[in-house]
């Protein structure tokens, strides 16, 4: 074989040629480009917050006097703004909740109670009564995190003496989800409601007004949830305690209590919350409880009475299917028994409201 030098050094030449630049250094290697970047989320804005105890915020609230011109009947548009910030409120939409509620006067609260350590989300009036422009449209509560589906309702704070304390306490004491309090005394404004045909209503009671925001919120609430049990507090004067002694059979007992679902109770023998409640005050003694049914009572002698059933009750009726709050009861045939309308006499309220909570407590526990 013929040696061929100049072979070998072409093929190294040839190697270093295709391994080097034109200026015999090794090209850098291409640096991929970054993928995409992943759009941050906007930030939701906080509500703002509030620390302390919740029990003396909400029993420091006033209510001012009759015939103080205060509340102010609300217009469609706040009654639809003020419904679409408790739907956001029930949807935990928060942030979305406290800005429809500052178009309206109102703010959304996120309430950190000290006495508890649980969160309440609280829908108040920016100006709060008896500041200047407060218009009376109530304080609402929501405890998301409670165990029991149940609304306390106090629509007549002032009028009816104490019962603004004792659905506070019920509120928080039987671990609910939901508390509606009206905003000002039930006779605030000199207004008669046109909703029902009965002169003492005014528009400023909260249940008998379909346009009151206490009604706009239980509404609201019931077309969210038709599950949600109501308790609703009252009270009733020496004249209405006579009438009802003379009616039932407890007799001449100071501490009495009527209670209705806002329909005349038709079937003795079935099982709801009231009856449940009313088996338990009896039992133990110490109040009287009688049931509003016109149906079942027969004379004096029997448990049943004929007076004070919240049958005009605008929040009550929706709840039982009327088709018209105002000028239509509802059927005693839709009754769903879920709404509780509890009157009381004056020793109950101001003398034995521990012991009606305690009593509305084992209820719960017993029916639901």
């Amino acid at each position: 074989m013929i040696a061929r030098p100049w072979l070998v050094t072409s093929l190294v030449l040839f190697s270093l040629c295709a391994c080097s630049g034109s200026n015999g250094e090794t090209p850098p290697t291409p640096t991929p480009s970054p993928p995409p970047a992943t759009p941050t989320p906007a930030p939701v804005d906080p509500i703002p917050s509030q620390s302390g105890s919740l029990s003396s915020y909400l029993t420091s609230l006033e209510f001012g006097t009759a015939n103080d011109g205060i509340f102010q009947v609300p217009g469609a548009s706040k009654r639809s703004t003020l419904s679409d910030t408790i739907v956001d409120i029930l949807n935990s939409d928060y942030s979305d909740a406290h800005d429809k509620a500052e178009t309206i006067g109102y703010e959304l609260i996120e309430f950190n109670d000290t006495d508890t350590g649980i969160t309440h989300y609280l829908l108040r009036e920016k100006n709060m009564v008896p500041s200047a422009g407060s218009h009376g449209g109530g304080t609402f509560v929501f405890n998301p995190a409670a165990s029991r589906n149940v609304a306390i309702h106090v629509p007549h704070p002032k009028f009816d003496q104490n019962t603004n304390l004792e659905g506070i306490a019920a509120y928080l004491e039987l671990d609910v989800r939901y508390f509606l309090m009206a905003g000002v005394h039930r006779r605030s404004s000199p207004v008669a409601s046109s909703c029902q045909n009965f002169s003492d209503y005014r528009v400023s009671d909260a249940v008998h007004n379909d346009e009151h925001l206490f009604f706009v919120a239980q509404k609201a609430i019931e077309d969210f949830d038709s599950t949600v049990h109501y308790i609703e507090f009252h009270g009733f004067g020496a004249t209405s305690l006579a009438t009802l002694q003379s009616q039932c059979a407890p007799g001449d007992n100071d501490k009495l209590v009527n209670l209705s679902e806002t329909r005349s109770l038709v079937n003795a023998s079935g099982v709801t919350l009231m009856t449940t409640l009313e088996s338990i005050i009896n039992a133990g003694g110490q109040i009287s409880a009688c049931i509003y049914s016109p149906v079942l009572n027969v004379d004096g002698d029997d448990l049943y009475t004929t007076s004070l059933g919240g049958t005009t009750n605008t929040s009550g009726r929706y709840t039982n299917g009327s088709v018209d709050v105002c000028d239509m009861a509802a059927e005693d045939a839709s009754n769903t028994h879920r709404y509780l309308h509890i009157e009381q006499s004056s020793k109950v309220r101001s003398d034995h409201r521990d012991l009606m909570i305690d009593y509305i407590d084992q209820a719960l526990d017993d029916f639901l």
